[in-house]
């Protein structure tokens, strides 16, 4: 019988997966409303600030004890946030919600090469079906109007590059280091970035109120509840448990971006999609189960 405990990681689950899934759709709608800098740097404020008074209020963290134990890990990955975070808001404003969503699913691919190169884990051959099923997926999924948008692919290989290289530090240093935290705080520097970056160019705009808000709520669903909620539920699941469920968030959003975006994806596309998460949920299982 599942215990309260695992329910708990089970509904942490879900709501990372909706948070995403809103995230995504949110995002779409604003992307063109104002340039990519201003809208990162929005984007990730947002974030920010909701994790500066969630903690103080919910969560009672001691963020500056945070940064001051981890700064060095945090300014890293914030450097590698920023690489990604900025090649998938150009895919998503380029090829859409639901594809970018299939896409990110290439980052399994180089987590797993980051943890056989950086952790020595074992890579059976077996597994090498499930990384060609995903490259090949991948391109399914960018094939329209009879050709292949390898821009799109090239753009979410550098985002997935990145997130990958994030996974393999994050996972070296688990046990001591404060996963809310790392999020609040990789968070401001992103928008520290995006923001400086903006204002030194003279090109930081404010989109009109609507938009705005619509920013504010995609950071704040994507950079913080959804990373948020998805660290909760590893304390109560296995991390591949948390891994392969997480997937749902591309057949969701795949289902939002139709009803409200009236995105649609041919049946090359949704075959694709299916390839690529076929090929994560093995690639997911195998490493964790072998012997």
């Amino acid at each position: 019988m599942t215990d309260l405990s695992d329910k708990k990681g089970y509904i942490y689950t879900a709501a990372s997966i909706v948070a995403a899934s809103l995230m995504y759709i949110l995002t779409k709608l604003a992307v063109s409303s104002v340039n990519i800098y201003s809208l990162m740097g929005i984007y990730f404020s947002a974030a920010f600030l909701t994790g500066m008074i969630s903690s103080k209020i919910f969560i009672k963290i001691d963020l500056f004890y945070e940064l001051k134990t981890h700064l060095f890990l945090i300014v890293v990955l914030s450097g590698l946030t920023i690489v990604g975070a900025y090649f998938w808001f150009l895919s998503i404003d380029h090829a859409g919600a639901a594809t970018t969503s299939l896409l990110a699913k290439m980052q399994t691919i180089f987590t797993v090469a980051a943890g056989v190169i950086l952790l020595k884990e074992r890579f059976a051959k077996s597994a090498w079906i499930a990384v060609v099923g995903t490259i090949i997926g991948s391109i399914l999924v960018v094939y329209k109007g009879g050709h292949v948008d390898f821009q799109g692919v090239l753009w979410m290989s550098i985002f997935s590059v990145s997130y990958a290289l994030q996974a393999y530090l994050v996972r070296r240093v688990a046990a001591s280091v404060d996963m809310i935290a790392l999020t609040v705080w990789r968070s401001f520097f992103i928008a520290l970035f995006f923001l400086s970056a903006a204002l030194s160019e003279g090109n930081f705009h404010v989109p009109q109120i609507g938009y705005f808000i619509v920013i504010c709520i995609a950071g704040i669903m994507g950079a913080y509840l959804s990373k948020g909620f998805q660290y909760l539920a590893f304390r109560h699941l296995p991390i591949s448990t948390v891994s392969v469920l997480t997937n749902g968030e591309s057949v969701l959003t795949l289902i939002l971006a139709a009803a409200f975006l009236n995105e649609r994806l041919s049946l090359i596309n949704i075959s694709g999609g299916v390839l690529i998460i076929v090929g994560a949920v093995f690639l997911i299982t195998h490493l964790t189960h072998q012997t």
